[in-house]
């Protein structure tokens, strides 16, 4: 039984093995896909003329991998050829900055496309129409070069099927380098200190083109108007090309999210410069302590008084004085001896009369249970004396 089991899985193993040679040893289909990557050679790559470029540029040809606005972030080139072949030549706002300013630095860029993105043809102030569909089997297409030596001689490919002109061009900065049927397909426009040359039949320098009909010499006398400098063969902006854009880049792709941006940006950097100071917090009132001693005497006097506590009335009077000699004066007890008298008299600026009456009252009230309306009076009366004579 196991081994039956074996031999099922081996058998399995083996139709497996065989179905994978079958596949990686089968005729691959042709792929038709326009897509003008350096190193594809499907009909519709651009692996022929870019192996062209170092006929042209003696210094070594580099590829770009980033969009322009990654590539000149910070600085831009000078001196340079800039070549891009694609179907459509597609540039948000962004790469689109930093590309004027590239050729406006005194840079070339070279563009064959079949379509520009209206800001392109805007900025630039061109127009791009379509020439005609032809048949892709007896359509032929003729195509001229408006360079002295071979102006007289006529380029004809064959299946060009999607044929753009340059119907509108500013003629104060533009100039005519080549035709298709008679119309401008090659033109060269001055921006800043650099040029741009615009190209609107991206077929003819694909593998197809080339290769079948050996027509080499058309992209070569295209790409020879461009300086020998440093060159930059662009493998980004292709229709097949995978774009990836970081959240800041998608933020000010889109005007809404970029008006949002600039406005969170000013705001914080108003934010800082307002609120970046130490801020003192705010001290709370702190309002003086209520002293309510007196009202609390007053409300134990009235008490006493009412109740005829003349006695407990005169000996809190007494209290009240001796205290006061003792914060005021630092006289640590009663005055009772001539000499603690003299000591209090010498103090307080106050007679020794006064004080040995005020303390002969005390001391005979103190030993009474019952005393006089007329005793607690006279008491309290020399006690008002003496704080009227030390102004208190």
């Amino acid at each position: 039984m196991k081994n039956k089991q074996n031999r099922h899985i081996a058998v399995l193993v083996v139709m497996f093995v065989l179905l994978v040679l079958f596949e990686y040893l089968a005729p691959h289909p042709i792929d038709w896909t326009m897509n003008f990557e350096q190193e594809n050679k499907e009909p519709y790559g651009s692996f022929v003329v870019h192996k062209l470029l170092p006929e042209l540029f003696s210094l070594p040809i580099e590829t770009n991998e980033e969009s322009l606005y990654e590539t000149f972030y910070d600085t831009l080139t000078t001196n340079s050829n800039w070549i891009f072949i694609t179907h459509n030549f597609k540039l948000d706002q962004l790469d689109l900055e930093k590309l004027l300013s590239l050729v406006a630095e005194g840079n070339n860029v070279f563009i064959s496309s079949n379509s520009l993105s209206e800001n392109i043809k805007d900025t630039l102030n061109i127009a791009i129409e379509m020439a005609n569909f032809y048949e892709l089997d007896d359509s032929v297409t003729q195509l001229n070069l408006e360079y002295p030596s071979i102006k007289t001689e006529v380029f004809r490919y064959f299946d060009l099927s999607l044929v753009q002109y340059f119907s509108q061009i500013d003629s104060c900065t533009t100039s005519i380098l080549g035709t298709l049927d008679n119309e401008a397909n090659f033109i060269k426009i001055r921006f800043g200190q650099g040029f741009f040359y615009l190209h609107s039949t991206p077929l003819v320098f694909s593998n197809f083109q080339i290769l079948p009909q050996k027509q080499d010499k058309y992209p070569f006398f295209v790409l020879s108007h461009l300086p020998d400098q440093p060159t930059v063969w662009d493998n980004y902006y292709k229709p097949n090309s995978i774009k990836q854009y970081t959240p800041l880049r998608y933020i000010l792709m889109n005007k809404p999210l970029k008006i949002a941006y600039y406005i969170l940006l000013f705001a914080v950097i108003l934010y800082f410069i307002f609120m970046s100071k130490r801020r003192q917090r705010a001290v709370p009132v702190i309002t003086k302590p209520h002293n309510s001693s007196l009202e609390f005497i007053e409300t134990i006097g009235q008490l006493y008084y009412h109740e005829g506590h003349n006695q407990k009335l005169a000996m809190k009077k007494y209290g009240f004085f001796i205290e006061h000699l003792r914060r005021k004066y630092y006289i640590q007890h009663a005055p009772v001896t001539n000499d603690e008298i003299r000591l209090a008299a010498n103090k307080t600026n106050v007679s020794e009369q006064l004080i040995r009456q005020i303390v002969s009252a005390a001391g005979g009230i103190n030993g009474q249970e019952q005393v006089s309306k007329t005793e607690m009076l006279q008491l309290t009366n020399m006690i008002e004396d003496f704080y009227s004579k030390t102004k208190v």
